[in-house]
C-alpha cells in the first residue's frame, strides 16, 4: 500500500507520550475513533468482529462522506492499513525516545 499511488491520500501526524501498544488498542477499536479522530462520526464493523483485524470490512463517515473499507495490512502494533475503491489510508505507530517516556508518532496517510 503506497499512499503516493492512491487516487486520494492525506497525512495527519500527532506525537503523544504513549506506547505503540496503547495507541494500537485505540486504532483497532473503531468505537473509540470519534473521540480522537476529527471528522469520524461513526464506524460500523461489517463482519461481526469486535475490533479491526486483517480482512475486516467496515463502514465509516469521514468528513461527511460514507465510505466502505477493508483492512488490507495488519502488523500489530505497528501498522494497520485499510482501503476503499477511492482511498488508501494506512496507519503506522512507532516509538522513539527512552523506555520511561516513549514518544509515539501516529501517521495516517
Amino acid at each position: 500500500m503506497v499512499p503516493s499511488r492512491s487516487p486520494i491520500h492525506f497525512t495527519n501526524e500527532l506525537e503523544v507520550e504513549a506506547s505503540p501498544e496503547r495507541i494500537w488498542s485505540l486504532l483497532v477499536d473503531p468505537k473509540a475513533w470519534p473521540s480522537f479522530y476529527p471528522g469520524v462520526e461513526h464506524v460500523q464493523l461489517l463482519d461481526g468482529h469486535e475490533s479491526l483485524r486483517l480482512g475486516t470490512r467496515f463502514e465509516t463517515n469521514l468528513a461527511g462522506q460514507d465510505v466502505f473499507r477493508s483492512v488490507q495490512e495488519f502488523e500489530p502494533p505497528r501498522r494497520c492499513g485499510s482501503c476503499s475503491s477511492t482511498a488508501t489510508k494506512p496507519v503506522r505507530a512507532r516509538t522513539t525516545g527512552g523506555s520511561s517516556r516513549p514518544r509515539t508518532t501516529v501517521v495516517t496517510c
